[in-house]
């Protein structure tokens, strides 16, 4: 499978980590791309802008591991309903996205050919446990209202990895 990472901070790092010895093409979006940053011999192409990629045609996963600050949630929000627009799985996994704007995209993609995956970690609290697999969109919207769903519960990188790595396998096996 192609798949579109947007950002490349330490969750992201470790995706790649997981990913590399694998089958998958690997592509990025970085948003501070620059001549300065060094390139990442796992990635196919890195572009600077995120349309590009997300409209690439071949990729089919694309997984939001942009920050949570107010400049990259404006990008990875039309981001992810344009990916979900043009059909592609999106995996997200950034907490305050899912807190402002988690019912607006659940509902959105449910008018899509795409297909939105909540990372297992993302809807986690000290009341719910990390998911096997991943949240579904009814279920989201059920556990929404609980408000106690974005607790941050301590997840490092690489555990939060593990986790998007596994929503991959999911979606490979449900591709084939």
């Amino acid at each position: 499978m192609h798949i579109g990472i947007m950002g490349f901070g330490s969750v992201a790092k470790e995706l790649v980590i997981l990913l590399k010895d694998s089958n998958h093409k690997l592509f990025s979006y970085q948003r501070k791309a620059s001549s300065d940053k060094p390139r990442d011999e796992n990635f196919k192409k890195i572009w600077p802008d995120v349309e590009p990629m997300i409209k690439y045609n071949q990729i089919e996963i694309v997984v939001d591991c942009l920050s949570d600050d107010d400049q990259a949630m404006l990008v990875a929000k039309p981001a992810i309903e344009t990916s979900l627009k043009c059909g592609k799985n999106v995996i997200i996994c950034n907490k305050r996205m899912m807190d402002i704007y988690g019912k607006e995209l659940c509902e959105y993609s449910k008018t899509t050919s795409g297909k939105l995956w909540i990372n297992s970690l993302v809807a986690s609290s000290e009341e719910f446990e990390p998911y096997e697999t991943y949240v579904s969109v009814d279920n989201f919207n059920e556990m929404y209202e609980k408000r106690d769903l974005f607790i941050y519960r301590g997840a490092g990188p690489k555990e939060t990895a593990e986790f998007i790595y596994q929503e991959i396998l999911r979606i490979v096996d449900n591709h084939e």
